[in-house]
């Protein structure tokens, strides 16, 4: 029960933390049902990896106001490890004082950001 208060307060808390910082919140999540592979899902934020998400998982980064490049790709060996890596980018736009969710999915042209609706 502590555990859930404190989440919950975190999570009121970030759009006041943003703010206060002059950073946007952006987390990106990876639901079981939205993508169904068992490789995990590299982001790569500006052609680094910044973060490796398992199925289940999510991650969330501060930003500074601005547009940010989002690459998604398959980690790992085998099947997941295809030889080619995804080259398509997503734009994120982001103010400072924004809080902003998505989750990945998989389209016709590999990953994508699928934006959530804001609570």
């Amino acid at each position: 029960m502590r555990t859930f208060v404190l989440v919950l307060a975190l999570l009121t808390a970030l759009p006041s933390l943003a703010q206060s910082s002059g950073y946007a919140i952006v987390t990106l999540s990876r639901e079981r049902l939205e993508l169904s592979t068992p490789c995990d899902v590299g982001i790569y934020l500006q052609d680094q990896l910044a973060a490796r998400l398992m199925p289940g998982e999510s991650s969330s980064f501060n930003l500074p106001p601005g547009t940010h490049q989002i690459r998604l790709n398959l980690i790992g060996a085998g099947v997941c490890n295809p030889g080619i890596a995804q080259l398509t980018r997503v734009a994120v736009t982001v103010q400072a004082g924004d809080v902003k969710r998505y989750y990945i999915t998989q389209g016709t042209e590999g990953l994508m950001l699928m934006e959530t609706n804001p609570i």
